[in-house]
């Protein structure tokens, strides 16, 4: 930096150390490499912060312009297209009778802060277990380990790996149609 005259590691964005010699003392170099091995894992770190990213939140249909839900309706316009789409689904959303969207916007506001909650906690889970199989678990737990990227995420590695994400469970005895 120009006026604090500081050099920060691009990927983890701490300030490397600043050599008193033209040699580093062992500390000074032990912690330089430290920015060695955030340049090594710099791909792998930026493929898992996407997902975690993608998890909280949908890109418009028509510009891609990604945006998260607040607790209001579903139904979103972007700012940047002018396009309305709904956010669970991400698909364009067609012109609705003024009267029935006052009362699909009454209905969902009694529940939508927990439903948005629920949906960003499956997404999330649902691409952190996604990007654990690419990646395989110990370049996550190295990725972790270095940048603590897992451990500061809200979920646990066995939540990642094992939960549920059945979004719907049928009970047995239901007859689903089925188109023959």
């Amino acid at each position: 930096h120009e006026q604090c005259l500081k050099v920060s590691c691009l990927i983890c964005r701490k300030v490397c150390p600043k050599f008193q010699s033209d040699y580093g003392t062992d500390e000074e170099l032990a912690e330089m490499d430290k920015h060695f091995k955030c340049a090594e894992l710099a791909n792998d770190k930026h493929i898992v912060d996407q997902y975690l990213e993608s998890g909280q939140k949908i890109a418009c249909p028509k510009c891609g312009l990604a945006g998260m839900k607040d607790d209001a309706c579903t139904h979103m316009t972007c700012p940047t297209c002018a396009q309305l789409w709904r956010y669970f689904c991400g698909k364009k959303l067609k012109i609705v009778k003024k009267h029935e969207m006052e009362l699909m916007v009454y209905l969902i506001i009694i529940i939508i802060g927990i439903v948005i909650l629920m949906f960003h906690r499956n997404r999330s889970s649902r691409l952190l277990h996604e990007i654990c199989e690419k990646l395989g678990k110990e370049r996550i737990d190295e990725l972790d380990r270095h940048f603590n990227i897992i451990s500061t995420c809200g979920f646990t590695m066995e939540e990642i790996l094992d939960e549920d994400l059945t979004l719907i469970k049928y009970p047995d005895n239901i007859n689903t149609r089925r188109d023959d």
